[in-house]
C-alpha cells in the first residue's frame, strides 16, 4: 500500500537525484574536460540513480495488485515520454539548433515525467 511515510521517501528520493544531477551538471561546466574531477562530478549522481531505482522495484514489491498496476502504469506513461523527448533533443542537436543542454541534462525528466504519470494513474484509481 502507498502509504504517505512512502511518498514522502519517494519525493525526498526524487528531490535528492533532482538536486544532485543539477550539481553535477553544474560543476562539470566549471571544471577543465577530461579531469579526474570531471569524471568524479560526471559519476556524482549514479548512487542516486541506484537509490531510486531500488526504491521503486522494493516499493511495487510490497505494494498490494492496485497499487502495483499505479505504479507501472507511472512507468509506462513516463518511458516512453523520456524516449520521445530524448530523440527529439538528439535530433535538433543534429540538425545543427544550438542547445544548451544535452541528452546527459535531461535525466531529471525521467523522474519529473514517473510523478506525473504516478500522479495520473492515481487520481485514475481512486
Amino acid at each position: 500500500m502507498l502509504t504517505k511515510n512512502r511518498v514522502v521517501r519517494a519525493i525526498l528520493i526524487a528531490v535528492a537525484l533532482i538536486l544532485v544531477c543539477v550539481v553535477s551538471v553544474t560543476l562539470i561546466h566549471r571544471t577543465e574536460p577530461g579531469s579526474l574531477q570531471s569524471l568524479a562530478c560526471a559519476l556524482l549522481p549514479l548512487p542516486f540513480f541506484a537509490l531510486s531505482f531500488y526504491w521503486l522495484f522494493r516499493n511495487a514489491r510490497g505494494c498490494d495488485e492496485m497499487q502495483q498496476r499505479i505504479q507501472f502504469e507511472a512507468l509506462a506513461f513516463a518511458f516512453p515520454l523520456s524516449m520521445i523527448l530524448a530523440i527529439t533533443v538528439q535530433l535538433v542537436q543534429k540538425s545543427g539548433t544550438p542547445l544548451k543542454f544535452s541528452l546527459g541534462d535531461m535525466f531529471i525528466d525521467m523522474e519529473l515525467l514517473y510523478f506525473a504519470g504516478l500522479y495520473l494513474a492515481w487520481r485514475r484509481y481512486r
